[in-house]
């Protein structure tokens, strides 16, 4: 399954976290594929961009972000933007996602806030004990519903 998403906004997707992604505009382009093969793992993979002139996110989106940061003037600065309780202009955005392997997620973010002068450049591995883990996630997150 392949879906292109080149005619959505982040406004679109508040439902998977409105917390942190309520208030949430700006265009997207991109895709999301999903594979099954019998007798293989599952496959998944994002690969979403917001382009200029990029859009509003949630200030405390960011928090999300700060135990993977190392200490440095843009950890501080994300802090920063993190405690406030406002929406932040970002210029543009991306965010990739693949899992090859059913306990194994790599993730790669990029986003550019103009007011903070921050170009903050995620990239981290997840890995998990189950193979289950992920979809165990998205069941529980009301992702996937299994009938």
């Amino acid at each position: 399954m392949t879906a292109d998403l080149g005619k959505t906004g982040l406004e679109d997707w508040q439902w998977i976290d409105p917390q942190n992604l309520g208030g949430a505009t700006g265009g997207m382009k991109g895709s999301l594929t999903f594979r099954q093969i019998f007798g293989r793992e599952p496959e998944f993979s994002m690969d979403l961009e917001a382009p200029e002139p990029g859009g509003n996110i949630q200030a405390r989106f960011f928090d999300l972000f700060l135990p993977y940061l190392p200490a440095s003037l843009q950890k501080e600065r994300v802090q920063k933007a993190a405690e406030s309780q406002q929406l932040v202009r970002y210029a543009r955005a991306a965010l990739r996602v693949n899992l090859a392997q059913s306990d194994n997620m790599k993730i790669l973010l990029q986003i550019f806030i103009p007011a903070y002068n921050l170009k903050l450049t995620l990239n981290t591995t997840i890995r998990t004990d189950e193979k289950t883990a992920f979809s165990q996630i998205a069941r529980l997150m009301g992702l996937i519903e299994v009938k």
